[in-house]
């Protein structure tokens, strides 16, 4: 198993470098007899990590996850399901909610589609979950910037006419589908994620976490899973071998605090 992961993906962290520590929530002191008074309320959890050196192509979309860049629309709210996790609400478009591939999706008429202004990028992932009424299953999809496409974690050589980005611009749906459209889980990532990410998400066995929240898991988590949010994240940079050639590369730290 391994170490860490974000959200299913493996984060390659440096030996010896994670460190954790318990924070107590809540008053301790001693009344006038000198009785101990204690009102703990919770404990909570942070872990301190840096990663191995890394190449550009991961640290971009390494860091978008860490700062909480970018949106997530899980579509669990039946009555504000239109708005990301963020609070963005939609530009324009109609939908319903359905029960979807975790908890709750969205439905999009035939030809139907929905837009939100996300925000300008020159480098961007869109990410979704579709129902595919004729195999009776849901398949992950994945559209990057650079022209990249994934189908539940392997590359894509096709078109995908439900997502868009244009001008800050996301849109879902395909105004040319003659059937009812099923979602769930969208995601906008300001950085475009590697084919390691893909796979990790596009095999996904949960819900990708409600950016700024994080779902981390390994060896590292006592409990199996903690849901966290960066914070104090770096870099440091530093030469290495990338490909057989030598690189600036990048180590990438950052302490998750339990939310």
């Amino acid at each position: 198993m391994p170490a860490l992961t974000i959200n299913t993906w493996t984060v390659p962290v440096a030996a010896g470098s994670a460190g954790e520590a318990v924070e107590d929530i809540g008053d301790e002191g001693r009344s006038f007899d000198g009785t101990l008074l204690v009102t703990l309320r919770a404990t909570k959890t942070s872990l301190d990590v840096v990663t191995v050196p890394l190449a550009a192509a991961t640290v971009a979309p390494l860091l978008a996850l860490l700062r909480g860049d970018g949106q997530v629309w899980d579509f669990d709210d039946s009555t504000y399901f239109v708005y990301s996790s963020k609070s963005i609400n939609k530009a324009s478009g109609s939908g319903t909610s359905i029960s979807g591939k975790f908890g709750l999706g969205m439905r999009l008429s035939a030809g139907a589609t929905m837009t939100w202004a996300v925000g300008s990028s020159t480098t961007w992932t869109l990410m979704v979950w579709r129902y595919n009424s004729a195999l009776t299953t849901w398949i992950h999809w994945i559209e990057c910037s650079d022209g990249t496409k994934y189908q539940n974690g392997a590359v894509y050589g096709s078109s995908i006419d439900f997502l868009a980005y244009t001008s800050g611009t996301l849109t879902l749906g395909d105004s040319g589908s003659i059937a009812n459209q099923d979602f769930d889980g969208l995601v906008y990532l300001p950085a475009v994620v590697t084919a390691e990410m893909a796979l990790a998400f596009g095999t996904a066995t949960t819900a990708f976490g409600l950016l700024p929240r994080l779902l981390l898991g390994g060896d590292l988590i006592l409990e199996g899973t903690r849901t966290a949010k960066a914070a104090d994240v770096a870099t440091e940079v530093v030469q290495g071998m990338d490909s057989g050639s030598l690189a600036l590369l990048r180590a990438v730290s950052a302490t998750f605090e339990e939310v």
